[in-house]
């Protein structure tokens, strides 16, 4: 088996959607993305291409890729087997070329905020420390919380970073070691998926199953004998108010216009407004994934160095110069 990043299993993915969509063999794909790529992508699609080769599906021969998501793309895969839209796979590689996208970026804009907090803090243990603790018996009048705080970090300047260290450590190591997706993203998916489903004449219950296993997300997963009319799966359909303004005519028309299995959902609505709901909340919730990555990838960071800087500089200005200014004032 052979693990890829992020960045990686997405080219890969893409390949598989673009055959699937022109019609041309995956096989076929694989030994081409195989001579073109050198690296675990070429090793890897060769190894899939010989499966292929041995009589394998394709679902089961992605399973050389050993990446948690192996498991939603093989889901991708058998749901555009099942008249789902074949655009569904390659939304699964837009999902990890956005996440690996955002832990580059995180990891260029924290750096300057983390700097700057350096900076602050050292200058802090170099001179105001100094400053605080070698003038206490004269008449400066710092305020005591200051005093105090100055006489522990003279102590214990090494705590602080430590501590810091460690916990950017574990936040590391939980943002890298993520085996899903964020949950906007998880319901992009699902919701895009179901709604393929739905159109494609798919059973309510069967749908359900295939799309929470495509999304990753363990509560959708893991609900027995789920339908539409589930709490957790009505509660998310619920929220897409912005198009339950139909009349009743119109309802009875969609009914009328759409055949199938589908016609008659536990919500007891055409699969026409169904799946419009469905795709608005995809679409709906894929937005939110891109506005929270914005916000903790480029806003947070940008906050923070605001934050830091003019709040160490007025800090310092307020609680440590402003009592020697006003002291000498009164000499």
């Amino acid at each position: 088996m052979i693990k890829l990043s992020d960045l990686q299993l997405a080219g890969v993915i893409d390949e598989i959607a673009c055959a699937m969509k022109s019609g041309a063999p995956v096989e076929r794909a694989m030994r081409r993305l195989q001579t073109r790529r050198m690296g675990r992508v070429g090793r890897c699609a060769g190894q899939i291409a010989d499966q292929l080769d041995r009589g394998q599906s394709l679902e089961q021969a992605i399973s050389v890729i050993r990446s948690p998501m192996t498991s939603q793309i093989s889901a991708a895969i058998a749901a555009v087997g099942r008249g789902a839209d074949q655009r569904l796979i390659s939304r699964l590689g837009q999902q990890l070329r956005r996440r690996s996208q955002f832990m580059g970026t995180a990891v260029i804009a924290y750096f300057y905020p983390i700097v700057l907090l350096m900076v602050a803090y050292v200058a802090t243990v170099m001179v105001a420390v100094p400053l605080v603790n070698r003038n206490q018996g004269r008449d400066f009048r710092w305020e005591p919380w200051l005093v105090s705080a100055c006489q522990w970090l003279e102590q214990n300047a090494w705590w602080p970073p430590l501590i810091a260290l460690l916990i950017g450590v574990l936040i590391w190591w939980l943002l890298t070691g993520r085996s899903s997706l964020s949950r906007h993203a998880r319901l992009s998916l699902f919701f895009y998926s179901l709604a393929d489903q739905i159109e494609a004449d798919v059973p309510e219950q069967e749908a359900i199953v295939h799309a929470a296993k495509l999304s990753g997300d363990s509560m959708l997963s893991g609900l027995e004998n789920p339908t539409l009319a589930s709490p957790p799966i009505a509660k998310l359909i619920g929220r897409a108010s912005e198009l339950t303004d139909i009349d009743e005519e119109q309802r009875t028309n969609a009914a009328v216009t759409v055949s199938g299995s589908n016609s008659g959902s536990s919500l007891g609505m055409p699969p026409s407004i169904l799946a419009a709901r469905l795709y608005f909340l995809g679409s709906w919730h894929a937005e939110a994934s891109r506005r929270s990555g914005y916000f903790w990838s480029r806003f947070l960071p940008r906050t923070l160095m605001v934050v830091v800087g003019c709040g160490f500089v007025i800090s310092y200005a307020w609680w440590v110069i402003a009592p020697v200014y006003r002291q000498v004032a009164q000499w």
